[in-house]
């Protein structure tokens, strides 16, 4: 756990459609740990619901902490959307969500490093 007191919290924004998709962007902030992960995942899990076919954006620019019991929402959240096809995408990392991603090999998976179209 990291030396700050923040929890993770998620805000799912509202669906955005652009010219080819739809798009919601979630907002996450503060630890994603196991003291928050399992309400963080379904969060992310209703965001993905929301979405239905489209793509669920990540925005975790101020992620201060994330460790595997976050991750795993992650992952679930992932699943989910393939179920539905609902793509997540991680669109704006924090330094140790990069860290995270670069560990465990996970970055494509999440559209990171942007190099594909998303849309």
């Amino acid at each position: 756990m990291s030396s700050g007191s923040a929890t993770g919290r998620v805000v799912v924004g509202e669906r955005v459609r652009d010219r080819v998709r739809d798009r919601v962007t979630a907002v996450l902030s503060g630890d994603l740990d196991g003291t928050v992960a399992d309400e963080v995942g379904a969060q992310l899990r209703l965001g993905v619901r929301g979405t239905g076919p489209g793509i669920l954006m990540l925005d975790m620019a101020v992620v201060d902490f994330c460790d595997v019991a976050g991750l795993r929402a992650l992952l679930a959240a992932q699943a989910e959307g393939s179920r539905i096809g609902c793509r997540v995408v991680i669109s704006a990392p924090s330094e140790v969500v990069v860290w995270l991603l670069d560990l465990t090999g996970l970055g494509e998976s999440f559209g990171y490093p942007p190099g594909e179209s998303i849309g």
